[in-house]
């Protein structure tokens, strides 16, 4: 008989523990499925409820600030690393992805606005080794937050297309923009270093094309030049840290209430030590934003591309375009 647990849910290391233990019991011929099904009855041996297996439970919510109430119209962004959660199997890394973002929102400090957008950054290190299919998994990891959390849009994931090596991954892109419509992917298609991939824009634009043509008019996709998945808001920052501002949704009055007065004891989030920055000079736009008709073709789409992004002033100035279709 397993010994009964306080803590009935498995944390993210617990998880990977079980995993890496399993593989090398079950040795290099073991499929995923049968090494995660070994990890998985070891952990309800050492007591953990098989319930929550699917995803681990983080350490005690922070509960003792009073909420900052932010204006009605007013949205939160909230920008986190996805770095820590990279792993050369993906079932450890859609637990560790979800387990992080749930950590983060569990500890961060009550603050009541009118939308919640989460951007996951860093997300380019988790496809690394992996079949396309990881974009997938990803962005569908995403979608389970979305759907489990109280988080409004998410903005990921982040494919770098002006990379050869990723051409790969815009297989998936028709499936990813048909996950969910509070889900937005980044699609860097041209950098100073690397150039334009005409190849990967053409996969780009047929992409969106085609979910334009299947769509509702309402999955975003932003297109995006001389753009960094490190950065968080326009600022480099370490991949621990979490960022936050407070900004006007659309339509809203001038003088809505920023994060001006949050306490210094926030600084640090939770018992996982985060360090929550506020930034108060956010550099995050959107320079243009469109929405695709269901009769468009790859090859208006690339001309608007070419019109919108692509034929902006020289200096490797960041732009982006989002593209609703």
């Amino acid at each position: 008989m397993p010994s009964a647990r306080t803590d009935t849910s498995p944390s993210a290391y617990a998880l990977e523990k079980a995993v890496r233990i399993a593989a090398r019991r079950l040795g290099p011929d073991a499929s995923d499925l049968d090494i995660e099904a070994a990890a998985m009855r070891s952990l309800v041996d050492e007591g953990y409820s098989p319930t929550s297996m699917a995803h681990p439970a983080p350490a005690g919510a922070r509960s003792d600030f009073a909420p900052v109430r932010l204006d009605s119209r007013t949205e939160l962004h909230l920008s986190v690393s996805a770095a820590p959660c990279a792993s050369r199997r993906l079932n450890t890394v859609r637990a560790r992805l979800y387990d992080r973002l749930r950590t983060v929102l569990a500890h961060t400090p009550p603050i009541v606005a009118s939308a919640v957008y989460l951007h996951v950054r860093e997300t380019s290190s988790l496809t690394l080794g992996h079949p396309p299919e990881s974009l997938l998994v990803i962005a569908e990891t995403l979608g389970d937050v979305l759907n489990d959390l109280p988080v409004s849009h998410i903005h990921a994931p982040f494919v770098d297309a002006a990379l050869s090596e990723n051409t790969t991954l815009l297989e998936r892109l028709p499936e990813l923009l048909k996950l969910s419509h509070r889900l937005c992917p980044t699609i860097q298609i041209a950098t100073t270093d690397n150039g334009l991939d005409e190849r990967a824009l053409e996969a780009v634009c047929l992409a969106l094309a085609v979910a334009a043509r299947d769509g509702s008019g309402t999955h975003p996709l932003i297109l995006s030049t001389q753009d960094c998945d490190r950065r968080a808001f326009g600022h480099r920052v370490h991949p621990e840290a979490i960022v936050a501002y407070a900004r006007p949704s659309q339509g809203a009055v001038p003088g809505y209430r920023s994060l001006d007065a949050i306490p210094q004891t926030w600084q640090r989030v939770g018992s996982a030590d985060l360090p929550l920055l506020i930034d108060h000079t956010p550099q995050r736009t959107t320079d243009h934003m469109v929405q695709l008709n269901p009769d468009v073709t790859p090859q208006s789409v690339l001309s608007l591309v070419a019109q919108e992004l692509l034929a902006g002033p020289a200096g490797g100035a960041r732009r982006q375009l989002m593209v609703l279709c």
